[in-house]
């Protein structure tokens, strides 16, 4: 904001482009969670990745649960779970 006006608007939908933590993302979503570990093994990443791994997971998760949860309903099903997945990770 600018004197009272709207001056910027920054789009953080791209933030983590070239943070390796983004390799984490198919753990959440695609990877079975009975091998997320050895995924996560294998890529090799530290905790603080793994952290922001599951920031960068969680708003695409969200927003595919809301927003496919009349047309596609196997896809916001899917979202859902990971949002769950995300959530249980915190514990």
């Amino acid at each position: 904001m600018r004197d009272g006006r709207l001056a910027a608007v920054i789009d953080w939908g791209c933030a983590g482009r070239g943070d390796p933590a983004i390799e984490l993302n198919a753990m959440w979503g695609y990877v079975p969670a009975s091998a997320s570990d050895v995924y996560r093994e294998a890529v090799g990443l530290d905790e603080a990745a793994y952290r922001r791994a599951r920031g960068y997971a969680l708003a695409p998760a969200i927003s595919g649960w809301t927003y496919y949860r009349e047309t596609a309903p196997e896809i916001s099903r899917g979202a859902l779970e990971t949002v769950r997945r995300l959530v249980a990770s915190l514990g």
